[in-house]
């Protein structure tokens, strides 16, 4: 069965946890604080950004930066001494690249070698005529002396025949060793001729990279000087040597690709720092880097990981009015590009045909997070309206509804999360109201309900959710999760659940208590772990109803809250752990009362002309 990983980041640390298991574990830190994370899978490798660190990439195993680091100084480069010539007949570069094997991610390489020029052939081993007889894989000399490996490389004639013979092996005092058997070499050998010679590579660089696991090493062949090939991999990350001893038609495949002006280049640059990610069209874009907040970056085709050159892969969107993009979503036939005023999209499959189009000028998007897909609809939070778009038109969605939107703290529009809820049909906006400095309501978009007025249904939630997920868990059904502020993540809308559980006692009678407590001794609290903390409290009815708390520790019958009570509960305050508080809007009806359940039953409003009910 395929592991299934709901991943999550906390206090700049990255867990996951396994759904069919049911635990979680922790994968790495790195991450700066505070900020808002967005996640890309490509080939089953989850990428993670936030505009303050670099591009992380985590396979199921490791958590890494992604990318590697381009070389900074080229290998040294020299003639190999040996007298036995080799297979390098011109002028060569070489240049080398770090690698990581396990993920096959190659960095841009370091600059280029020295030119180092070999020899070509001479007469240097010219020899009388010998009688040679062939013996398998050997030609012998009768009678003669060879010097060890002196005729590594050599060619030769017999009887005058201009047909030459590499001699790839070596040679011993009687025998020389050929690279493969040849049939019918007798008569008498007439010249030795050396062809080529060997280059050795020194001072090649190692990484400090812990993802690095060996170099690659990259070099033209002897007649063009521009083009780079790949030559082989030293497959640790320690050897600081290599002898070249390749011909030019054994190198590989060409690795440089071609760029806008048809120039050859490598374009392995890791990401820059960006904020937000996704796929389109076979290749990753990203925007949300600091420093330039209008750039739209891609990397190469089928290469996440790669970005171009030092100059990086990139589409300005700048247009002079200080609108920095904010969003990205794919459609089937182009890349939505929001800004926070207005809203564009990058037509075309390739950069050969990349084209800048404006959709709407009086439109934008607060938040990438808030961006969600519904089948081919794109769903976003606006500054003062929700919107959707399907490749043709975009349409608001709450205009009935903006003294709620007009409502939400402003200051905190980049932490706005929103998740598509399938099962429901619907989209949730986890949001800051007034003056809050956390994420404390929940709007609830009913994207197949409408009123009288055709206008959707929403609801509000008073839940605190720092951000949301839609996980599809192993029976392929799909239920939501958000993580809250004190570290948890909590299933939403099962067995009675808005984030606290079902496990224990969730509802009863205080018997005593104190400005900061609340004590039943009928109560059942679990104590595992952290207990409680984190989880909202209310005093349902009797003394002191209405107040809200966040518990901050608890024993099996005691809660302790992180803030005193403004009336301390007495002996006939009923109280509800995770309650649930609800609205809901049309453009017709407007059910303002708050509803105190442990879950809300998901109501269905229907509106006539001639009356509304709720059921």
């Amino acid at each position: 069965m395929t592991a299934r990983y709901v991943c999550m980041i906390g206090g700049g640390s990255l867990y996951y946890l396994d759904t069919v298991a049911g635990s979680y574990k922790p994968v790495g830190g790195g991450f700066t604080k505070g900020q808002v994370y967005d996640f890309m899978n490509f080939n089953d490798i989850l990428y993670i950004a936030n505009g303050e660190d670099k591009v992380k990439a985590f396979d199921g195993v490791t958590l890494r930066d992604a990318g590697i680091d381009a070389v900074g100084s080229a290998p040294g480069v020299a003639l190999k001494t040996a007298p036995n010539g080799g297979k390098l007949v011109g002028t060569y570069r070489y240049k080398v690249a770090f690698y990581n094997s396990r993920n096959f991610v190659t960095g841009n390489p370091s600059p280029a070698s020295d030119p180092v020029v070999t020899s070509t052939e001479s007469d240097a081993y010219a020899t009388g005529t010998v009688a040679v007889t062939r013996n398998s894989d050997s030609v012998v000399g009768a009678g003669t002396t060879f010097a060890d490996d002196s005729h590594e490389n050599a060619i030769f004639s017999l009887d005058g025949d201009e047909a030459t013979y590499p001699i790839e092996l070596y040679s011993t005092a009687t025998v020389i060793h050929l690279d493969r058997p040849y049939e019918g070499i007798t008569g008498t050998l007439k010249t030795y001729k050396i062809r080529g010679t060997k280059v050795a590579l020194s001072s090649i660089p190692v990484s400090t990279d812990p993802q690095v696991t060996g170099r690659r090493l990259f070099r033209t062949d002897g007649a063009d000087p521009a083009t780079y090939y790949y030559l082989d991999d030293i497959s640790n990350n320690t050897a600081t040597t290599y002898n070249d001893n390749i011909s030019d038609d054994s190198l590989g495949a060409i690795a440089q690709v071609k760029n806008d002006a048809g120039d050859l280049i490598f374009a392995h640059a890791r990401p820059p720092r960006l904020a937000f990610l996704e796929t389109y069209k076979g290749r990753a874009f990203g925007a949300g880097d600091k420093d330039a907040p209008t750039k739209l970056y891609y990397s190469e085709i089928t290469d996440p990981e790669s970005w171009g050159e030092a100059t990086f892969n990139f589409v300005d969107f700048d247009e002079g009015d200080g609108d920095e993009i904010t969003g990205l979503a794919a459609l089937p036939n182009m890349l939505l590009v929001l800004k926070r005023d207005s809203i564009h999209a990058l037509m075309g499959d390739s950069p050969a045909n990349f084209v800048r189009r404006r959709l709407i000028s009086d439109a934008g998007c607060v938040s990438n997070a808030s961006i969600v897909e519904v089948g081919r609809l794109v769903i976003w939070m606006g500054e003062d309206n929700v919107y959707s778009f399907d490749g043709g038109a975009i349409q608001p969605l709450a205009s009935h509804i903006a003294p709620t939107l007009r409502a939400l703290n402003t200051s905190r529009q980049k932490f706005i999360h929103g998740v598509h809820y399938q099962r429901r049909r619907q989209v949730w906006f986890t949001c800051s109201d007034g003056a809050s400095t956390t994420n404390n309501i929940i709007l609830v978009l009913h994207y197949d309900m409408s009123g009288a007025g055709g206008d959707p249904v929403w609801t509000k939630f008073d839940i605190r959710a720092a951000s949301l997920a839609e996980v599809e868990e192993g029976d392929d059904n799909t239920v939501i999760y958000h993580g809250n502020y004190f570290g948890h993540l909590c299933k939403d809308d099962v067995l009675y659940n808005d984030g606290f559980g079902s496990t224990g006692t969730i509802s009863g009678l205080n018997n005593s208590g104190t400005s900061t407590t609340l004590h039943d001794s009928d109560a059942a609290f679990p104590t595992a772990g952290d207990g409680l903390k984190g989880v909202r409290v209310r005093i349902l009815a009797g003394t002191g109803s209405g107040q809200e708390r966040v518990v901050n520790t608890n024993t099996a019958s005691t809660l302790t809250v992180t803030a005193v009570w403004t009336t301390n509960p007495g002996a006939t305050s009923w109280y509800g752990l995770g309650p649930i508080r609800a609205y809901a809007a049309t453009s017709k009806v407007d059910l303002g009362s708050i509803v105190d359940h442990k879950r809300l039953d998901w109501h269905h409003v229907e509106v006539s002309r001639e009356s509304s009910a709720s059921a």
